[in-house]
C-alpha cells in the first residue's frame, strides 16, 4: 500500500508465518525416506563438521541407527542460532573448514531433519571444548504443542525441547546423533545398500573414512581397459573436470556420476546419448565420475540453483546443465564412434583370419572332391566333355572351349572389377589354390560390399572371391560354422554352372556338402584322437 492509505487506516499486530509441525515431513519423509539418503546425508554433516572419521551402526534388532563422528562439534551458540535454524545457510558462512579445508557440502539448512525421514526420534550429543551438550527431537512429542487452526495443527516453532549440558573434560570433540522409532513403512534396512550407497556418493579419501557395522565404506573398483581424462572450461557452466572409464564388461547401470563439492548427485547419465544406434553397445561400458564446481560456485550463490533440494537430479532447464549436458555428450558420442571403429576394425581383422583358415580347408576339400569325381569317372569310363586338339577328351570342357554363350552368360553375371580393387587382390597373398574340373583358381577373400555376392568366381582371372562384407560370414563366425558357410558358398556357385537344371544344380551340391561333411567329421576325429594321444603320453 501506498503511505497515503498507510496514514489513513489503522496499523494492526505485523504477520509472522506460522510454521505447523508437519511441515517436518514435507522437508524430511518426502525426500529422505530411504535408509541409504537418509543415513548419507547425516555422515555429510560430519564431513562438513571437519570430522575425518565417521561410525555408523545400525542396529535393527533394536530399532536404532547410531551415526558418530569425531569433527568439531558444537556448542549452545551454534546449536541455538545455526542447528535450529531451519533451512539456513549457515554452513556456507566460512568458506572452507579451518582443518582439512574442506567446501561445506551442505547448504539447504535442512540435511539434519534427514533422521525424521526414517525414524520418529533424534537423540542428539555433542561435545566442543569440553562441554557436552544433549538434546532430542522426538516426533510425537512436538505434536503435543501449542495448537491453532481449523484442524488443531501443532505449531512447530511453540514446541519446546529439553536441553542439557555435561561437563566434559579431557573428552575430544565430535558429534553422535541417534535414531531411534525406525518407521516400518521404509521397509528392511538393507546394510549393503547403505555400504554400497555411501561408498558411490560420498568424498571418501585418507583425510575422511567411513565405517558400517565395522565394514570400511570404499568406492568400487570398476575394472577398465581405457580412461579418458577430461578438463574443460565451458563459458557457461565452467570447469568441467574427471574422467570416463570404459568398463572390461558391460555394467548393469551405465553412465556418468556427476559430483559437486565431491559428493555425488542423482543418478549415472549418459546425457540423452542413444546407445541403441552402436552395433557393439559400447554405451553399456561407459561409466566415470565428472565434477561441476559451477554448479555450487565457492565465491558466490546462484540465484536459481542448479541442483534439486533433495540432491536425486538438476533443474535440467537451468542454463549451467544445458551447456554441461551438451558438452558431455559430444564427448560421449565421439568416444562411442572411436570404440565403434577400434571393434570394427578388431572384427574384421578376426573375421578375415578366421576365413583364410576355412579357406585353406576348404581348398582340400575341393580338391578332394574333384579328385574322387576323377576317379570314379576313370572307374565308369564316363567321360563327358569334348576332344582337345591333341585327340584325348577331358572330363568337362575348361576355359578355351566352352561354349560362347555361357562366356557370354558369366560376363553379364559378374560386373567388372575396379582396377583399384583388382590392385589390391593381386597384393594379397593367396589362402587357398583350387584346381576344379580342369580350371586352376586362387581364392581371396575382400571386402567387396554389401551389394555383391557371397562368392563370385571369375573365370577369366581364374579367381573365386569371398567376399567378406556379406553377412553370411559374420553370422557363420558367430555360430562357429564358417568353415561351412564358405564351402556352401563356392560349392553352390560351381553346381550352378556345371548343371543344366535345378534339379540338377541341387543334387551336384547336395553331394558336395555331403562329402565335406565326411572329411570335417573325419579331420574332427583325427584331432579328437591327437589330443587323447597328447594326454596319453603326458600321463
Amino acid at each position: 500500500m501506498n503511505s497515503e492509505e498507510q496514514k489513513s487506516g489503522q496499523r494492526l499486530r505485523d504477520l509472522k508465518f506460522v510454521v505447523a509441525t508437519r511441515m517436518l515431513d514435507h522437508m524430511s519423509i518426502s525426500m529422505y525416506s530411504k535408509y541409504p539418503k537418509a543415513i548419507g546425508e547425516l555422515v555429510v554433516n560430519g564431513y562438513d563438521a571437519d570430522a575425518n572419521y565417521v561410525n555408523v551402526i545400525i542396529q535393527p534388532n533394536k530399532d536404532t541407527i547410531i551415526i558418530e563422528d569425531n569433527g568439531e562439534g558444537m556448542d549452545e551458540n551454534a546449536i541455538r542460532q545455526a542447528y535450529m535454524f531451519l533451512g539456513s545457510a549457515q554452513k556456507r558462512v566460512t568458506a572452507r573448514t579451518p582443518i582439512y579445508h574442506r567446501l561445506p557440502i551442505g547448504n539447504k539448512g535442512i540435511g539434519k531433519l534427514a533422521g525424521f525421514g526414517i525414524a520418529k526420534r533424534i537423540e542428539l550429543k555433542t561435545t566442543k571444548d569440553e562441554k557436552t551438550y544433549e538434546f532430542c527431537m522426538d516426533r510425537d512429542n512436538l505434536e503435543a504443542s501449542e495448537k491453532m487452526g481449523k484442524l488443531k495443527e501443532a505449531i512447530l516453532d511453540r514446541a519446546s525441547m529439553g536441553f542439557i549440558v555435561f561437563d566434559a573434560k579431557g573428552q575430544s570433540n565430535g558429534t553422535t546423533v541417534t535414531l531411534k522409532k525406525l518407521r516400518p513403512e521404509c521397509g528392511r534396512l538393507d546394510i549393503d545398500k547403505v555400504i554400497a550407497h555411501l561408498a558411490h556418493e560420498l568424498p571418501l579419501g585418507k583425510d575422511f573414512k567411513v565405517m558400517v557395522n565395522g565394514h570400511t565404506c570404499e568406492p568400487k573398483d570398476i575394472p577398465s581397459r581405457r580412461k579418458i581424462h577430461i578438463d574443460y572450461n565451458d563459458p557457461i557452466c565452467g570447469q568441467i573436470i574427471g574422467e570416463i572409464i570404459l568398463a572390461t564388461k558391460m555394467l548393469q547401470q551405465p553412465g556418468i556420476f556427476t559430483t559437486v563439492r565431491g559428493r555425488v548427485v542423482g543418478e549415472p547419465s549418459l546425457f540423452g546419448l542413444s546407445i541403441s544406434k552402436f552395433r557393439y553397445h559400447v554405451g553399456d561400458l561407459i561409466t566415470g565420475s565428472v565434477e561441476v564446481p559451477g554448479f555450487d560456485p565457492e565465491d558466490r550463490s546462484d540465484e536459481m540453483p542448479v541442483i534439486k533440494t533433495d540432491r536425486e537430479g538438476f533443474i535440467e532447464t537451468h542454463q549451467k546443465y544445458v551447456a554441461y549436458t551438451d558438452y558431455m555428450k559430444k564427448i560421449l558420442n565421439d568416444i562411442c564412434r572411436e570404440e565403434e571403429r577400434k571393434y570394427q576394425e578388431k572384427e574384421e581383422i578376426e573375421k578375415k583370419a578366421k576365413v583364410d583358415e576355412a579357406i585353406k580347408k576348404v581348398a582340400e576339400d575341393l580338391n578332394a572332391y574333384d579328385d574322387l569325381f576323377k576317379q570314379k569317372s576313370r572307374q565308369d569310363k564316363k567321360i563327358n566333355g569334348k576332344v582337345d586338339p591333341d585327340g584325348q577328351k577331358v572330363l568337362r570342357p575348361d576355359l578355351n572351349i566352352e561354349s560362347k554363350r555361357s562366356l557370354e552368360r558369366k560376363a553379364k553375371e559378374h560386373p567388372p572389377i575396379s582396377p583399384d580393387i583388382m590392385k589390391e587382390i593381386n597384393a594379397i597373398l593367396g589362402s587357398g589354390r583350387l584346381r576344379f574340373k580342369n580350371q586352376n583358381y586362387e581364392i581371396k577373400p575382400k571386402a567387396l560390399g554389401a551389394e555383391w555376392p557371397e562368392c563370385d568366381i571369375r573365370l577369366t582371372e581364374s579367381l573365386i572371391l569371398i567376399n567378406l562384407d556379406h553377412p553370411a560370414y559374420e553370422q557363420g563366425i558367430l555360430e562357429e560354422c564358417i568353415e561351412i558357410v564358405v564351402f556352401r558358398a563356392i560349392a553352390a556357385r560351381f553346381a550352378r554352372d556345371e548343371s543344366e537344371s535345378s534339379i540338377e544344380m541341387y543334387e551336384k551340391l547336395d553331394d558336395m556338402i555331403r562329402f565335406q561333411a565326411e572329411r570335417m567329421q573325419k579331420r574332427k576325429g583325427k584331432n579328437k584322437n591327437t589330443s587323447q594321444e597328447f594326454i596319453d603320453l603326458n600321463i
